[in-house]
C-alpha cells in the first residue's frame, strides 16, 4: 500500500488527536469520492459528477447529523434527565434498527420523556428548530442509553 503526507492545521491536529478514528480510512475515502468526481467530469459525465459529489456530501452531512445528535444525547442524559425518564429513552434503544411507524421515532423520544408533553415541544428543547429525523433521535437515544448503561 502507497504512503502519502498530507499538511492539516494545528488545531485541527489537536481535535483529531483526541479521537479514536482510523484517519487512514477516513482520508481514503474522501480520497476516492474526490477521484470519482474528478474522473467522472474529465469524461464529461457532469450529471453523474455532480450526483457522486452529492451523495458523498450527503453522506457526511448524515453522519455529522447523526454524531452531533448521539453527543445531545449523553449531554441530556447527564445533564437533564432524571433517571425514570433516561430509563424509558434507554428501553427505546431495544428496538432500534426497526420501524417507527407513520408516528416517527421522534413520537415514542417524546412519550419516554414526558408523555403529557408535545412531541414539537420536546423535538424543539432537544434538536432545535429542525425537526430530526429517525435517525438522528435512534443516535440520541443511543447517546442516552450508553450513559444510562453506566448508571
Amino acid at each position: 500500500m502507497a504512503r502519502i503526507n498530507i499538511s492539516v492545521t494545528d488545531e485541527l491536529k489537536l481535535r483529531m488527536d483526541a479521537l479514536s478514528v482510523n484517519w487512514s480510512q477516513v482520508a481514503q475515502e474522501a480520497f476516492a469520492v474526490a477521484v470519482e468526481i474528478a474522473e467522472l467530469k474529465g469524461k464529461s459525465m457532469n450529471k453523474e459528477a455532480g450526483i457522486a459529489r452529492l451523495r458523498a456530501n450527503k453522506a457526511t452531512k448524515h453522519d455529522l447529523l447523526r454524531a452531533q445528535a448521539h453527543a445531545a444525547g449523553a449531554e441530556w442524559a447527564i445533564e437533564t434527565a432524571e433517571y425514570d425518564q433516561l430509563a424509558r429513552v434507554a428501553k427505546l434503544a431495544e428496538g432500534l434498527g426497526g420501524e417507527w411507524g407513520s408516528r416517527g421515532a421522534m413520537c415514542f423520544l417524546a412519550q419516554a420523556i414526558d408523555e403529557g408533553a408535545r412531541e414539537d415541544s420536546i423535538a424543539e428543547e432537544l434538536f432545535g428548530a429542525d425537526w430530526p429525523t429517525d435517525a438522528q433521535v435512534e443516535a440520541f437515544i443511543e447517546g442516552a442509553a450508553e450513559v444510562f448503561d453506566e448508571v
